[in-house]
């Protein structure tokens, strides 16, 4: 991982994300600004001053105590769909906004110098998504100039597009390529030399994988029996595989999700209710419930992706023509086919993309069972459930896929 500025970025697959990092000053600020805000807030209602200038003073401490101390802010980049994403919100993003790639046409790397509407002392290059009609869309900013354009090479090289620095001319993406060390044209950085590991996976050869699929039919690991307790079913008749993934239950995080998330609906009841209970104004009960719902949505949204989460079952089914994967438990169960032949892996890594916890002060991962297409995009199933048997119910479908794999090759009988 890399920063910039106050940001993180990374590649994970297809995808290139960029976060904002709550470091200790900012931490320290929000809470400072929560106690000042309750602080005078007491004294507001108990004194029963309701001078404006001083209510103003409460919710705007309060609001950039909430963004110090709990604000998310994340940008998420798809190469392979050609869409990236704004996403925001106290807690766990709750808010998002997405674009085409297609409507931006450059990585604009912007100075003091270059923004008229910036001051002269400000020393910060901002990175942004720049082109079209509209205005530019930030990415992120850093004192460090090194750090920006780092990013927006890494952002032009992931998205297919120009980068411009200051008000000097674009450089287009096939410039930005030619001038990468390596054979940066014959393979995108988002994808993993072949003969690696690619994330916490298996390493994979060149020389063993099959023609025509990305399963690796000369080193699928032999048929191993489950580890102990293991709940994965795997049923196989008819020319099939059918492998089910149970749902968690409150294993993996999901419970301590819903405890924050029960929390935080609680703090939002108890302040409401503590307003009213004093018999003020109808006003300040109002301005307290409208700063209420913050902590009462985040909440709400913690509570409800928990319960999705225990409820989520999975059922892979392996045939000839490739994958058919199915989600239940989140309303009507939702059915993705994968072609074997856009298949590149199927293994076990450590994601982030519906992990289960809080993830506050630390980002929230777990292991999942990950189905890779070529093209560098994948699906997540199985997270909440235990290491070996998501590592079971990997090697199984892989078995299945070079079986088919193999069938596949085999020429056809002659009649």
């Amino acid at each position: 991982m890399k920063t910039c500025g106050s940001n993180r970025w990374w590649l994970e697959d297809a995808r290139l994300f960029i976060r904002r990092e709550r470091g200790a000053k900012e931490l320290l600020l929000g809470i400072a600004c929560l106690l000042v805000s309750a602080g005078l807030g007491f004294y507001v209602v108990r004194a029963e001053d309701w001078d404006h200038r001083l209510v103003v003073v409460v919710l705007g401490t309060f609001v950039l105590g909430l963004y110090n101390a709990l604000g998310v802010w994340e940008v998420t980049l798809h190469g392979g769909r050609g869409r990236v994403s704004w996403a925001w919100g106290l807690g766990v993003p709750l808010f998002q906004r997405t674009r085409p790639l297609t409507a931006f046409d450059r990585v604009q790397v912007t100075t003091p110098e270059h923004r008229s509407n910036e001051p002269v002392h400000a020393k910060d290059c901002v990175v942004q998504l720049a082109g079209g009609n509209g205005a530019p869309h930030l990415l992120a900013g850093s004192d460090d100039r090194d750090e920006a354009l780092t990013l927006a090479e890494a952002v032009a090289r992931h998205a297919r597009l120009g980068v411009q620095v200051g008000g000097g001319r674009v450089r287009s993406y096939e410039e930005l390529v030619s001038s990468a060390p390596g054979s940066a044209r014959a393979r995108p950085s988002t994808e993993a030399p072949l003969g690696t590991r690619v994330g916490d996976g298996r390493a994979r050869s060149d020389e063993a994988r099959d023609e025509g699929t990305g399963v690796d039919s000369a080193f699928v690991e032999p048929s191993l029996p489950p580890p102990p307790g293991c709940r994965v079913q795997v049923r196989e008749a008819e020319g099939r595989l059918e492998v089910l993934l149970p749902a968690p239950d409150w294993e993996g995080g999901y419970l301590s999700r819903a405890v924050v998330g029960v929390l935080l609906v609680g703090l939002a009841l108890v302040a409401c209710g503590f307003v009213a209970s004093l018999r003020t104004s109808w006003e300040l009960f109002a301005a307290v419930a409208l700063i209420m719902l913050v902590p009462l949505g985040a909440g709400v949204a913690f509570v409800r992706r928990a319960l999705e989460g225990v409820r989520t079952t999975w059922r892979v089914t392996v045939t000839r023509p490739g994958l058919e994967v199915v989600r239940d438990g989140r309303g009507a169960p939702q059915t993705t086919r994968v072609p074997a032949l856009v298949i590149r892996d199927v293994d076990v890594r450590v994601h982030r993309e519906g992990a289960p916890g809080v993830g506050l002060f630390q980002e929230a991962t777990c292991p999942m069972l990950v189905i890779e297409r070529q093209d560098g995009t994948h699906h997540t199933l199985g997270a909440g459930l235990p290491l070996g048997e998501l590592k079971w119910a990997a090697a199984r479908l892989r078995q299945a896929l070079a079986r088919f794999a193999e069938a596949r090759r085999q020429p056809p009988r002659a009649g």
